[in-house]
């Protein structure tokens, strides 16, 4: 893979907040550009789950890695980046062929190790994992042993062959998952195939899988739950996954009610979706106000 340059870059990474003390959410995973026809727009589990948590009052602290002149830093106010250095960033493109969607890797930064954690990061009591290329060393969810851990397993599920064109993999093991307390992944992410989802449900204690406007099933302790959207106008979907993941593992923290945090969720994923990109991502108050009709009920 060639080099790809992004124009129009801003301030260093050294410019980062630093916090003086441990995250109170610690997020794993590439921040990339997604490619499009006139440009790049930011991208990455890692990025839409962190921008969310600092909107929510969170003490964010994302570990990534991108090139120092990283284009969409500013969205990141209020959360601390420690990078893992790279020459190069991760750029996925999305070229739609008859209807159908092609997805390639055009470049990726390096991988994020057990060595990349912060110490005194490791004493976080919320952990979000979300890798998108296959990045993030699936031991580093051992290493929080305080933490209540959720994890978005895409990009474990990712391969990619020689021209960068990516394929799905499903792996053959998936016991490390023993680590994490949750699990949220599409039903898209397993190409619909309800074994592959039962095959990871058996390692965790709280698996969700959403279906976009079919709403979200929770298995837990043996048993399936069902759980309606919350009605929308779709407007963009990108990233209502991640922020669906995280209002989840956020307000489950708080209440430790699966109801109430799912509710939370479908309402947080409803308005994120209303608007392009990052620009739909809600604040506390505006995911209140979606769900008051509901409440009422």
């Amino acid at each position: 893979m060639n080099q790809i340059v992004v124009p129009f870059v801003f301030k260093r990474l050294t410019k980062f907040l630093k916090l003086k003390t441990t995250p109170e959410l610690v997020i794993i995973g590439h921040i990339c550009y997604d490619k499009i026809p006139d440009g790049f727009i930011l991208g990455g589990a890692a990025a839409y789950s962190g921008i969310f948590a600092t909107h929510l009052e969170k003490r964010v602290g994302i570990i990534t890695s991108v090139e120092n002149d990283f284009r969409y830093q500013e969205q990141f106010t209020g959360a601390e980046i420690h990078n893992v250095r790279t020459e190069r960033n991760t750029i996925f493109e999305n070229i739609y062929r008859e209807g159908q969607r092609e997805q390639h890797l055009l470049q990726r930064a390096i991988n994020i190790k057990a060595e990349d954690i912060p110490k005194h990061w490791l004493n976080a009591p919320l952990v979000f994992v979300g890798p998108i290329a296959n990045e993030v060393d699936p031991k580093i969810l051992a290493m929080f042993k305080k933490a209540l851990i959720c994890v978005n397993p895409q990009g474990w599920m990712r391969q990619w062959d020689e021209t960068g064109k990516v394929f799905h993999h499903f792996p053959d093991d998936w016991s490390f998952l023993k680590a994490a307390n949750i699990v949220c992944l599409s039903l898209e992410d397993v190409k619909g195939d309800y074994e592959k989802v039962e095959s990871i449900a058996a390692f965790v204690n709280l698996l969700i899988l959403t279906k976009g406007k079919q709403g979200a099933s929770v298995y837990s302790a043996g048993k399936v739950k069902h759980f309606p959207a919350f009605p929308t106008v779709e407007i963009d979907p990108t990233g209502a996954g991640d922020i669906f993941a995280i209002a989840f593992l956020i307000r489950y923290a708080e209440t430790e009610d699966i109801e109430t945090a799912i509710n939370f969720a479908h309402a947080a994923a409803s308005l994120s979706i209303e608007k392009k990109g990052t620009q739909g991502i809600p604040d506390r108050k505006a995911i209140e106000l979606r769900l008051k009709p509901y409440l009422r009920r």
